[in-house]
């Protein structure tokens, strides 16, 4: 700090003074001024957002393939029609993804069959669903890509 001025050296002295604790005064302000961050809502006890499209994806493809909502989609394994519907083990949204998780009997070329097959039917159903996805994604248990299709 360079102080010039004419006069005593306790006029000068007497300033740098002022200038110190001035300036240790607003740094000690600085410092003792905090935020607090807003802490963010969380609601547990209401369904991911995906929930309710995630049950009437479910509830379409049930009804499609004559399954009542307790009903296991493994009950259509070995029917006419039912070669990939019946492995289907969950079905999850994020956004306008579906997540279908089928069990560990399913391969590449039935997950991508199941991928094909589900987005086909949203499409052409002509329901509202078909405006709330965009991507139908096919997983094994373990989460792997088996197949993914555009709605």
């Amino acid at each position: 700090m360079l102080i010039a001025g004419c006069g005593d050296n306790d006029t000068a002295n007497s300033s740098a003074t002022t200038t110190t604790a001035r300036t240790t005064t607003i740094a000690t302000a600085a410092k003792a001024t905090t935020t607090t961050p807003t802490p963010a809502i969380t609601t547990s006890a209401t369904a991911p957002a995906g929930q309710p499209v995630a049950d009437e994806l479910e509830t379409f493809i049930r009804s499609g393939f004559g399954l009542t909502t307790g009903q296991p989609y493994s009950d259509l394994i070995g029917k006419p029609g039912g070669t990939w519907v019946g492995h289907i083990t969950s079905i999850s949204v994020d956004g306008k993804t579906a997540h279908v998780r089928m069990d560990s009997q399913t391969d590449n070329a039935l997950g991508q069959s199941a991928s094909k097959s589900i987005a086909s039917l949203v499409r052409l159903s002509g329901t509202p669903l078909a405006h709330k996805l965009s991507t139908i994604i096919v997983e094994d248990e373990t989460g792997a890509v088996l197949g993914q299709t555009a709605v």
